[in-house]
């Protein structure tokens, strides 16, 4: 009957992948007809700016239109800021320079854009200036933008901080303006449609502050994904298929029915690439990889894609069945590994109060004494620690304090720490910069067997120097000793101390002493006092 059951289950999967694509092809067209929906057009515009400009086309003449007499938006507080941004990072492909080519002649496109808006500001944000910004104002955003494999990605990213914080329009650097921007000023935000679905952002306009923007800048992390193909990899992670998704998330989310302020248009082609344009536009692309020819070859194949989907159903129905078979022998608990060192150093605190609940429970706690020390994943010479006198059966990860290798506090919670009791641990982590955190306290047995100044004898596989392990084996070292000594009943009776061979103990030890079955001996543990404390210590 269970092996029925499976089998129903595994054949109905394709069916429910099916399903699923279904249900995201429905979904995305009901976004394109947002997106058509959302156009701006020229009843956007005044009867007799749009005369003038269908006038001008017509003629093909420059257009001519007294923009002092624009009318005001109806609401100027939502406004975009008469501002213009250009990136222009130097050298950014260091052995592709055809790749730059726009920018190392010199782009005209500021000039231009300041010849047709002379009272707009317009700035061209190089690599220091937008570093700066972010060390400034988002350096919690810094490990993921040094972490990014290809330089473009850089640019991508920092166009939606700079609107997030300033606001404006923002053009890459093969775009010029043909006319004065004042009539695309008058929404909170827009995007110009892309062919033959989403948006792009080799343009973008909003509003500082914007709900898009931050959506933006948020999702960026997150997004950080290597998916082996270059071109597939800067589309997706900072591009403009996660320019189109993150609309689509504000969409779905119910952003196109908030207020005035939240409102997002999008430029049709019209009026971004077409007709009546108010740009123009140069050859660009310098983020295409030769990989860029084999996705527009898909493009323009769309039976052969269907074709490799049916394959792909086929080859994850295989899948899950291997995948049932390989369960069991991958169910051991690992140490988790992370892209995002914000999630890692979140992840490393909740372990490190888990730790201190742990030892409470087994009476490790003395007073003011003891601590933990972790390494900040982030910034590798700070580090976390407890605050003084503080039970380790109450501490949570709000408490924790981090200080630099002086022990002096510079982040975390605002309380004191044992500055004396951190020289110890300053002085392991400065010698052995492999060592990400150490343990200190004055367990009952440890400091029992600490008196006779003697190393622990290798009586079984549990002697071991991590976690609680240590005490573990000075409580049997201590039980033993006592058991044998003179006049006691065990030595009475013949009893002898049988020690570990050297042999047999590094056989053991390169089974199972690597830091994944280390990890795992602490898990259950973890667990335990997660359950009994209700998760408290997370907090």
């Amino acid at each position: 009957m269970e092996s029925r059951r499976l089998s129903l289950i595994f054949k109905a999967v394709p069916i429910l992948y099916l399903l699923y694509l279904i249900h995201l092809a429905v979904k995305h067209i009901s976004f394109e007809h947002f997106l058509g929906s959302s156009s701006i057009s020229f009843n956007d515009f005044p009867f007799e700016y749009t005369t003038a400009l269908r006038q001008s086309t017509a003629d093909r003449q420059e257009l001519q239109y007294n923009y002092s007499s624009y009318p005001p938006s109806p609401s100027p507080d939502y406004d975009i800021p008469p501002a213009i941004h250009f990136i222009f990072f130097e050298n950014l492909y260091e052995t592709h320079t055809d790749r730059t080519l726009i920018p190392s002649m010199g782009s005209k496109a500021p000039e231009l854009c300041q010849f047709h808006n002379p009272n707009f500001t317009i700035t061209t944000w190089n690599a220091s200036a937008s570093r700066a910004l972010l060390e400034t104002h988002y350096p919690w955003f810094l490990p993921t933008y040094d972490s990014y494999r290809y330089p473009i990605q850089r640019v991508d990213a920092i166009k939606y901080f700079i609107l997030y914080h300033f606001g404006g329009i923002y053009m890459d650097l093969d775009i010029a303006c043909r006319r004065p921007l004042t009539p695309l000023l008058q929404w909170p935000a827009w995007l110009p449609k892309a062919t033959p679905l989403g948006l792009n952002n080799d343009l973008m306009a909003s509003r500082a502050k914007h709900p898009l923007a931050e959506r933006m800048v948020k999702s960026l992390m997150p997004r950080n994904k290597w998916l082996v193909f270059p071109y597939v990899t800067i589309f997706w992670s900072t591009g403009p298929q996660f320019a189109s998704d993150m609309v689509k998330d504000w969409w779905s989310a119910g952003g196109a029915k908030g207020n005035d302020a939240d409102l997002v248009r999008v430029l049709p082609l019209e009026f971004y690439s077409e007709e009546y344009t108010f740009f123009g536009h140069s050859p660009g692309g310098t983020w295409h990889e030769d990989d860029v020819a084999v996705v527009l070859w898909l493009v323009d194949r769309p039976l052969l894609v269907v074709g490799l989907a049916a394959l792909a159903l086929l080859a994850l129905q295989t899948g899950l069945n291997y995948s049932k078979r390989q369960t069991e022998a991958q169910s051991r608990a690992r140490i988790p590994q992370f892209e995002d060192k914000a999630e890692e150093r979140k992840w490393q605190l909740e372990q490190m109060a888990g730790a201190f609940r742990i030892f409470s429970k087994l009476g490790f706690a003395d007073g003011g004494s003891g601590h933990i020390s972790v390494r900040d994943p982030i910034f590798g010479n700070t580090f976390w620690i407890n605050p003084y006198a503080v039970h380790f059966g109450l501490l949570k990860v709000s408490d924790m304090v981090q200080v630099n290798e002086e022990g002096v506090r510079i982040g975390g919670a605002d309380l004191p720490v044992n500055a004396a009791g951190f020289i110890i641990h300053a002085a392991i982590h400065k010698a052995r910069p492999d060592i990400n955190a150490a343990c200190h306290v004055h367990s009952p047995y440890g400091r029992a067997w600490s008196n006779f100044g003697r190393p622990i004898d290798m009586l079984n596989q549990e002697a071991a120097a991590f976690f609680i392990a240590l005490e573990r084996a000075c409580q049997m070292q201590l039980l033993t000793e006592a058991a044998i000594a003179p006049g006691s009943a065990g030595a009475s009776s013949g009893l002898q101390k049988t020690v570990v061979g050297h042999e047999e103990a590094a056989y053991t030890k390169k089974g199972t002493g690597d830091p994944e079955v280390m990890y795992m001996q602490f898990v259950p543990e973890y667990q335990m006092v997660l359950k009994e404390s209700g998760g408290d210590f997370l907090e």
